[in-house]
């Protein structure tokens, strides 16, 4: 590994909380290091922590603090489920209309529209196609999530809400 100087984006030292915020901080690990960023000193300490758990005989999922309880949704759908409604939400931004409304509807129907006829023949890329509309390539982004994409207007007025 080469010798990136770690980053430190906060003065605690706890390690995150919840599964969540675990699996976030890796995956920020990861896209650091992918991109030749400096690393989070917070995910080095956390894989750190983790390797020590390992060593003395921990299963993997419980050194990194993914154990789940019953029930409990796995950290990366509810990351899934966020990047699609951050995408979907961007989408929502450049339908056209004056008011929310408005918008929700447009998004609604290029929703369906681009299941019918983009979707199916774009699902394989490794990136929109350039000559997709910004709607276009935020909905293949949220789409490549794996994650059920609502058209109801209501649902995406809530998701313009921020809920």
């Amino acid at each position: 590994m080469d010798a990136r100087a770690p980053q430190s984006t906060s003065t605690a030292s706890a390690a995150p909380a919840t599964p969540v915020e675990r699996l976030r901080l890796l995956l920020a690990l990861r896209d650091a290091y992918r991109a030749g960023e400096p690393l989070p000193v917070e995910a080095l300490d956390l894989v750190a922590d983790a390797v020590d758990l390992l060593e003395a005989g921990a299963a993997p999922a419980e050194a990194f603090g993914l154990v789940l309880d019953a029930g409990q949704e796995h950290p990366a759908r509810t990351l899934a489920r966020e990047r699609r409604d951050a995408h979907l939400r961007t989408a929502l931004a450049a339908c056209p209309g004056a008011s929310t409304w408005a918008k929700a509807t447009a998004l609604g129907q290029a929703v369906r529209v681009f299941e019918g006829r983009r979707w199916q023949s774009w699902r394989t890329l490794d990136e929109p196609p350039a000559r997709a509309t910004l709607v276009e390539r935020e909905l293949w982004r949220a789409f490549r999530t794996g994650q059920r994409i609502p058209r109801s207007v209501p649902w995406l007025l809530r998701l313009a809400e921020g809920h």
